[in-house]
């Protein structure tokens, strides 16, 4: 039996949109005005650590071996279909999200090793013009209400770069879900030009 000061891995996900962005934003920056009148929607909510993630780590821990997280995905069935302002509740039993619509390389980490603080953030930002609206669920209200970090098998299978893979095709199969989360829906339409930065934390307490 596990002590209550024993070793957990959690996560924390922040979701910035922004509409007619005018360029593109890879991090949002809260002292920067321009960024900040921007701001559509910003959410903040802790996520989960599914099963198959928490089997990868011990894996690695045993073998020396393992995926690394180098994948984000997006998807829009995240919240009720009655009312998609309420997230769902996912279960670390899952293994992927409730419909992906994208996914592609992370592209910018940072890891902090100090003391008690270890933690990685993990950031990627979707376009809405970069998704067809075929890949939606409802292609008459697309919408963005669930993320997900991705494992990858970079010594068995390809290197990154890796290319975007858009619903309906599958990604390579050595990709995993490692976390998710759920969040009130953003809108997420091209017209828009909506842009979506996603900044993923995941750390040991």
């Amino acid at each position: 039996m596990f002590a209550d000061d024993s070793i957990k891995i959690k996560g924390h996900l922040e979701v910035y949109a922004f509409r007619n962005p005018g360029k593109r934003i890879e991090v949002y920056d809260p002292e920067n005005t321009a960024h900040q009148a921007l701001l559509q929607q910003h959410i903040s909510i802790d996520n989960i650590v599914l099963n198959q993630g928490k089997a990868e780590i011990i894996h690695g821990l045993t073998t020396g071996t393992n995926r690394v997280l180098a994948r984000m995905a997006i998807g829009d069935r995240g919240a009720l279909p009655s009312d998609l302002q309420v997230p769902k509740t996912p279960d670390a039993e899952r293994l992927g999200l409730y419909h992906e619509v994208y996914r592609n390389d992370i592209q910018s980490t940072a890891t902090t090793t100090e003391g008690s603080r270890n933690e990685i953030l993990f950031v990627d930002t979707f376009y809405a013009v970069d998704i067809p609206i075929t890949a939606y669920s409802d292609q008459t209200n697309p919408v963005m209400n669930e993320v997900m970090l991705v494992m990858c098998d970079l010594i068995l299978g390809v290197p990154l770069p890796r290319d975007p893979v858009v619903t309906p095709a599958e990604p390579d199969i050595d990709e995993a879900g490692f976390s998710m989360v759920t969040f009130n829906s953003v809108p997420f339409k091209a017209e828009q030009e909506t842009a979506v930065t996603v900044r993923y934390g995941i750390f040991i307490q």
